[in-house]
């Protein structure tokens, strides 16, 4: 299934970006016929466009799992990289006037700053042929390039929008400054004026996109409400404090529906089932959340001979009541009833959240332990690259010590008391997590 995910992703990708280098270097060969430049300069400009391409396209296929959750991802790419040739061809001083360089920000702000950055510089080469800039003037949109690519996380939030902008602009007098040998009444020139003006147009323009895109997507209040359901606490002594566990007494089979449901398991865990296509078209985030979580569930309860298909169901569904709210135990609750799931998956969501009730299954115990090493894992991860980008040397946190935490906390506090979990299952479980 990964291998498939990835050929699928890649391919559209890899062809996209191959017409895309195709038409940048039919734009330069086309230009530097039209003014007489020299062949060899011509194919050196377009070399290294190719070569920045082609690094666009390894990126992406590195990040392949991590850029997938975002929507509409490749026409963003592309129609903003279009757009911006096309002004890049528009504009007679493309160092004067900076409005192209919005599809770049755009890309760092929606999807990745390295994406956007390596994006932004094969721009800057397609102007600096196209306009004949000097090594002072690439330099100059190199600097400012770098620059907003770096505040592009904060670019997407209104209220440090405009210390970016600040940022921005004080940087930017400051080129300008000593572009023209440190005299201030040439670097406050009519162009320069022009120069501040676009660079403020295309921040404001991007911020705008990138709302837009939030509010259409709803991806910043999905990774809001994911946080909610899996938040961890700062301390991995308390790694799993605030997680969240499921389930109830099992009385049923795997195949058969319960006492209340209408629905079998088999059904309620296939991807076309309508509660499932709803959590997708909500959230391309929580949907591929759950699949994940699902997946690690049913491979858990195999390990320990428990009941796959139901430990599978409770992945899938545990945070189900995001599609309608915030108040997800509640609604999810609801959910269950409305769409006759199985009883059994009403008190997995009841009870997947300790202040309601402890796990009275292994395979309550299999869903609960995995939502806390997954957004755990998840959380450390994340802090470690946010330490790492500020310049601190923090060795990473490894899954065993998390596993580790995760368990005896567990066991301290009495979580799986009632979970039916033998001495025996409880370790292959354990050297389940530590290996999967």
């Amino acid at each position: 299934m990964k291998n498939r995910i990835a050929l699928y992703f890649i391919a559209p990708t890899n062809l996209l970006w191959g017409i895309l280098g195709f038409l940048s270097a039919i734009v330069l060969i086309c230009y530097g016929f039209y003014e007489g430049t020299n062949p060899s300069d011509t194919f050196k400009y377009c070399i290294m466009s190719f070569v920045l391409m082609t690094i666009i396209v390894y990126y992406i296929g590195s990040q392949r799992d991590k850029i997938m959750d975002k929507p509409f991802f490749n026409s963003i790419l592309v129609g903003s990289y279009i757009i911006s040739l096309l002004m890049i061809i528009a504009i007679q001083k493309p160092d004067e006037i900076l409005l192209w360089m919005a599809g770049g920000l755009v890309i760092s702000i929606l999807f990745d700053m390295q994406i956007g950055l390596i994006y932004t510089y094969n721009l800057i080469i397609i102007a600096s042929f196209i306009g004949k800039l000097n090594a002072q003037s690439i330099v100059f949109l190199m600097i400012l390039g770098t620059l907003m690519s770096m505040l592009s996380n904060s670019m997407r939030k209104q209220s440090t929008l405009w210390y970016s902008v600040i940022i921005v602009l004080s940087v930017q007098v400051t080129l300008l400054f000593i572009i023209n040998n440190f005299d201030i009444w040439d670097a406050m020139n009519i162009d320069a004026v022009y120069n501040l003006i676009s660079i403020l147009i295309t921040m404001g323009f991007a911020s705008v996109i990138s709302m837009v895109y939030q509010r259409k997507t709803g991806i910043t209040d999905s990774r809001k409400e994911l946080a909610m359901t899996l938040e961890p606490v700062n301390q991995i002594e308390d790694v799993t404090k605030s997680l969240e566990s499921l389930l109830v007494e099992e009385t049923v089979s795997d195949a058969e529906p319960d006492s209340i449901g209408t629905h079998t398991y088999e059904e309620i865990i296939d991807s076309e089932f309508p509660l499932l296509l709803r959590l997708k078209q909500h959230s391309n985030i929580l949907y591929r959340n759950a699949l994940h979580t699902g997946e690690i569930c049913k491979n858990a309860a195999l390990a320990i001979g428990a009941k796959e298909k139901i430990a599978k169901s409770g992945g899938l569904y545990y945070s189900i009541g995001l599609v309608e709210s915030k108040q997800y135990v509640e609604s999810g609750v609801k959910l269950m009833d409305d769409y006759h799931m199985p009883s059994l998956l009403k008190d997995i969501i009841k009870q997947h959240n300790l202040k309601y009730d402890k796990p009275g299954t292994p395979e309550a115990a299999i869903v609960m332990l995995t939502v806390s090493i997954l957004s755990s894992k998840e959380f450390f991860e994340k802090r470690h690259r946010i330490e790492v980008a500020s310049g601190k040397e923090a060795a990473p946190i490894s899954l065993e010590k998390i596993v580790d935490q995760v368990f005896l906390l567990r066991l301290s506090k009495g979580s799986l008391d009632e979970s039916g979990l033998s001495v025996k299952q409880f370790n292959e479980l354990k050297r389940y997590f530590l290996h999967m």
